[in-house]
């Protein structure tokens, strides 16, 4: 088979596949899923999918929100910087955390609550305007 001509650039293709960003404003979500990365240093963080339901327009657009998680670092210092970020998320599912260790992933699928969604630019592309959840409530702060 003979290469294809698809007549547009990755970079095109890649914001093409984004779509354009959710307007600026206050989302019903669900948790879809959660991945595991790590920063360049190492440092955990769950990045949360979060999908919008009960919207005419916009059901199943989804949200990303990152949230780093407590680490040791390279000096042997338990790191727990961001900690609020983890805190309004889980609080924001309508969850809580008992004792001291998070729950695996799972636990939160399908909890949910609200976001409010803010376009911003992206660090490496300007032009690019991606979407941030700003703030995460649980269902009953909204009503």
């Amino acid at each position: 088979m003979s290469p294809i001509e698809l007549g547009i650039g990755w970079g095109e293709m890649e914001k093409e596949a984004r779509g354009k960003p959710l307007p600026d404003g206050t989302y019903e979500f669900i948790v879809d899923h959660v991945d595991e990365q790590e920063t360049a240093a190492g440092r955990p963080r769950w990045i949360w999918f979060l999908k919008v339901v009960n919207h005419p327009q916009y059901n199943g657009r989804t949200v990303r929100y990152g949230t780093p998680l407590p680490w040791t670092d390279s000096s042997g210092q338990k790191d727990t910087s961001g900690i609020a970020f983890l805190y309004r998320m889980v609080n924001g599912c309508g969850k809580q955390i008992m004792g001291t260790q998070l729950p695996d992933k799972e636990f939160f699928y399908g909890a949910g609550g609200f976001m409010k969604v803010k376009g911003v630019p992206d660090r490496n592309d300007p032009d690019t305007i991606y979407n941030e959840a700003q703030i995460v409530q649980p269902k009953k702060a909204m009503k």
